[in-house]
Order: C-alpha cells, then sequence, then structure tokens
C-alpha cells in the first residue's frame, strides 16, 4: 500500500463532521451572545451582499472602544464568519472534500499533494481576505486569558474568561493553514511530487522563496508563513480532537515550515551551507537552494 498523504487529514476530517454535525453551520457554535442583532443578521445571509451588511454592522461595534474584551472577543469571531461569506470563501466542509481527496490517495497509486490541493480549493481568492480570517480568529483567541501562559499574565491587559470552544480552534487552525499555503502558492506552483515551479519566470528562485516566506518584507512579521504554521498548529493543539502520533504530524508540517525559513536566511547572509538536525545542506547556488527547500517540502507527502 503506497503512503502519498499527510497522514493527519484523516481525524480532521472525522473531527469535523464530529464537532460540527453534518448539515449544520459550522459557525453555529460561534454565535451565544446578542450583539444588537449581528448574530440575526448572520442567521439570515443567504448572499455575499448579506454577510458584507452584517460585516458592516459588527465593524461599527467594534470601533466602539468601550466594549469588553468578551464582547470584542465575540463580534470577531461573528466577523470571521462574515468575511469568509461576504467573499464567498471556501467553507469547511469544502476543505474537508480536499483532505478526502488526499487522505484517500493513501489507499491507491495516485500522487495527491495537500498543498496543492489546498492552493486548488483557494484558487484566485485575495490573499489579504485569508489573511483577514486568520487574524481576527488569532485576536479573539488572544483576548482569552486561558489563551497565555501565566509567566506572560503580567504582559496583558485581556479580561476575557471565555475560552475559544473545539470547532472555533479547528477553524482558526484552518484558516492559518491556508494564509501560510496561499504565501507560497503565490510565488510557486507546488507540483504533485513537491518540487517547487516559480510562478514569475522573471524572478530566481532565491527571490520568489524570499517573497512566499516574507510577503511583506522582513520587517512584516504578521504575515510571515511561518507565523500562519505556528498558530495554525497552536489552534488545532488547543482544540484538542488529535491524538500523540497524529499532532506529530502537524509538528512536522510546522517543523519543516520553520526549517525552510532557517536555510531563507543562511542564503540571505551568503553562507554556502546550513545544518540542520545534524545533515549539512549546501545552499551555495540558486540551484542548491532549490534541491534542498524540496527536500524538506517532499518529506511532507509520503
Amino acid at each position: 500500500m503506497s503512503c502519498k498523504s499527510i497522514t493527519f487529514v484523516g481525524v480532521l476530517i472525522v473531527s469535523v463532521f464530529l464537532l460540527s454535525g453534518c448539515g449544520q453551520n459550522i459557525f453555529d457554535s460561534f454565535v451565544d451572545i446578542e450583539t444588537d442583532n449581528v448574530e440575526t443578521l448572520l442567521d439570515d445571509a443567504k448572499t455575499t451582499a448579506d454577510y458584507q451588511k452584517a460585516l458592516t454592522k459588527i465593524n461599527e461595534q467594534l470601533a466602539d472602544v468601550s466594549i469588553d474584551d468578551t464582547t470584542k472577543q465575540t463580534l470577531l469571531i461573528n466577523k470571521a464568519e462574515a468575511i469568509a461569506g461576504a467573499n464567498d470563501l471556501p467553507d469547511l466542509f469544502a476543505l474537508v472534500e480536499v483532505m478526502k481527496e488526499v487522505d484517500d490517495s493513501s489507499i491507491d497509486t495516485t500522487d495527491v499533494n495537500l498543498i496543492e490541493k489546498v492552493a486548488d480549493l483557494i484558487g484566485t481568492t485575495d490573499t489579504a481576505t485569508i489573511q483577514e480570517v486568520a487574524s481576527v480568529l488569532n485576536l479573539a483567541d488572544g483576548l482569552s486569558i486561558s489563551s497565555v501562559s501565566l509567566s506572560n499574565q503580567s504582559l496583558r491587559t485581556a479580561s476575557s474568561n471565555k475560552k475559544l470552544d473545539a470547532d472555533q480552534q479547528l477553524l482558526r487552525g484552518i484558516y492559518n493553514l491556508l494564509a501560510a499555503v496561499k504565501n507560497i502558492d503565490t510565488y510557486f506552483i507546488v507540483n504533485r511530487d513537491g518540487s517547487l515551479t516559480v510562478r514569475n519566470a522573471t524572478s530566481t528562485f532565491a527571490e520568489a522563496f524570499n517573497k512566499a516566506l516574507y510577503p511583506d518584507g522582513l520587517a512584516v512579521n504578521a504575515t510571515k508563513t511561518s507565523l500562519y504554521a505556528d498558530r495554525s498548529k497552536d489552534a488545532f493543539t488547543k482544540a484538542g480532537v488529535f491524538d500523540s502520533e497524529q499532532m506529530k504530524q502537524i509538528d512536522d508540517l510546522d517543523q519543516v515550515i520553520d526549517n525552510i525559513e532557517t536555510i531563507e536566511s543562511a542564503y540571505r547572509q551568503s553562507d554556502p551551507s546550513v545544518t540542520i538536525d545534524g545533515t549539512v545542506y549546501n545552499i551555495s547556488t540558486d540551484s542548491n537552494l532549490k534541491s534542498t527547500v524540496e527536500t524538506f517540502l517532499k518529506t511532507l507527502t509520503k
């Protein structure tokens, strides 16, 4: 039997259906506090215009500096739904279908690459839109006191005692994953075997690689690919739906992105090689850099 997929996707599929329920609005569990008819607008929304109307109302309420963190947290979760609906983003069940296709490849001889399939699902969706959904869910999570370790309590001002539930963390994990994939897909075609093709023929591999990891420049931490990967892992961990073996697969994905970030940094500083986990990799040329990066990406497709 050929193993061609990342193995945690199977449990993700099961978890989505167990947590969300077939035919149920996946955001239903997010809406449990009345906020001046925002929930009614979202419940009744059928078109992108309906969601845009709700989004406008949510933004008006978020502009009120007097609201407490619990109210703000709820509004941010509502905002994620409204942005997704207003921009006709793929829903959770569409992603499940992609994950199922990747998972099914483990029982046949067809190569299916997770990054490639997720990129196809995202399609031409604007990068900033996906990033905004991920960001508001991250902010909602950050407003929960329980999301910060006790050692960091003195550094925060949040006062919400409400934790994001498993559904919300699962969705947060997925949108951060989408944001990370979108960053890569903007600059590369990820082929089924894990190899990379630069989209812009006038760019070197190194130039495209830097932009894929730091789309808004080295000084902008908020949109770098490794941050989205880290937050995706954090959210899946908090969702608590994966066993230790499945979490290892998520850890591996996060680690690969951290490793290729280390590789890019070394190349940018004109280092001829980089050592990762005791292995020395030659990155002395653009071609060597490409080969090394692909070596790590290919480990995600088995």
